[in-house]
């Protein structure tokens, strides 16, 4: 196929692992056996949204956007420069 002697030319060449980097070439190469590693790029970002959902529902409050403690914290501001 001429994945394999793509990625056999890179190789020789000096390269000593390839990225994947459009989404779709994975799954038609999962079954191959390449001459050097092979990054899947969709792995990767599976991988990465799976630990950023799992991260975010850990910590509730994370990177959310809280209007009354906002308000209440400036609201104490004006209090203290005024009083």
């Amino acid at each position: 196929m001429m994945v394999n002697r793509i990625t056999g030319r890179l190789s020789e060449a000096g390269a000593d692992s390839v990225v994947l980097g459009c989404t779709d070439i994975p799954p038609a190469l999962s079954d191959m056996n390449l001459p050097i590693p092979v990054f899947n790029t969709l792995e990767i970002l599976a991988k990465a949204a799976v630990r950023e959902a799992i991260q975010k529902t850990q910590q509730p409050h994370a990177g959310k956007y809280l209007p009354g403690k906002r308000k209440k914290e400036r609201q104490s501001s004006r209090m203290s420069l005024n009083g």
